[in-house]
């Protein structure tokens, strides 16, 4: 039987994310520094149509940008900025921001996006504030960290998106830690397989009860 410390440090990529000090699954594809349990959430939903706003880059960018139809990260370390430039990452716009300038950038823009992460390197009061004018009908944004942003959590919850907790280990750290994500109300989800939720990572393929008969 496959252990849970096994599933953790090999399948969930644990073990390598802290060997390498990179996010990354146990297949080597690199991964957010999200909870696991938010990772498989979105590597199980089609996000090919959507397009996708990081506030913060690295790891993250190199997930997205297989999966959606475009990614815009903006990063305001020199050194990030250099190295993902050089990836040439299909469907990825790259801007170096000065610190502090996030939110004020990223309104320039004068586009409006599906989903918006706010995992940056300053307050994220700010950039969460200006998501609230960027975001589709129907997104949603990405606020890591939340347990440590209370005041930003209450910002988002209260301009009427649905908050969503997601709680667990992350890559590179031993201890768990939260990522709120903030729904549209008419956010509705397109399964990226046959069904959704996916069995997880170390899950069973099968209920072992076999009950889900809607005639029974």
């Amino acid at each position: 039987m496959t252990s849970a410390s096994h599933i953790l440090g090999e399948k969930l990529g644990f073990v390598k994310s802290a060997q390498t000090l990179r996010p990354v699954l146990g297949n080597g594809d690199p991964i957010p520094m999200f909870p696991y349990s938010v990772i498989e959430y979105l590597m199980n939903m089609d996000l090919s149509g959507y397009d996708v706003l990081e506030f913060g880059a690295g790891n993250s960018t190199m997930f997205w940008a297989p999966r959606v139809k475009s990614v815009t990260s903006l990063e305001n370390d020199p050194e990030w900025h250099t190295t993902l430039q050089a990836m040439n990452l299909p469907g990825a716009e790259l801007h170096l921001v000065e610190k502090g300038k996030m939110a004020n950038y990223a309104t320039g823009l004068g586009k409006k996006f599906d989903v918006i992460s706010v995992d940056c390197g300053e307050n994220r009061y700010h950039p969460a504030k200006a998501s609230l004018g960027m975001l589709k009908e129907g997104g949603f944004i990405i606020l890591d960290n939340s347990e440590w942003y209370p005041n930003t959590s209450t910002l988002l919850r209260e301009s009427g998106l649905l908050q969503v907790d997601f709680y667990d280990f992350r890559p590179c750290h031993h201890y768990r830690t939260a990522t709120s994500l903030f729904f549209d109300r008419k956010f509705a989800p397109k399964p990226k397989g046959q069904r959704m939720p996916a069995t997880p990572i170390g899950g069973r393929e099968q209920n072992p009860l076999g009950w889900d008969d809607p005639e029974g």
